[in-house]
């Protein structure tokens, strides 16, 4: 996938062809980058690029 294809709209699972065990490890390394926690119940919401990009600035 080019870097250009990576965008606020991009999916995490159609677009970039992710797997649910992928999105896990990289919000367990955002919690790290940022010191924050990410709630459970938040992780289900996580699907695009714009929504990690969102989270972050929420708990952040």
């Amino acid at each position: 996938m080019a870097p250009e294809q990576v965008t606020p709209e991009a999916d995490l699972f159609d677009d970039l062809h992710a797997t649910s065990l992928i999105r896990v490890e990289l919000l367990m390394a955002l919690e790290e980058a940022f010191d924050i926690k990410v709630p459970d119940e938040e992780v289900a919401d996580v699907r695009t690029i714009g929504d990690v990009h969102r989270l972050v600035v929420k708990l952040s």
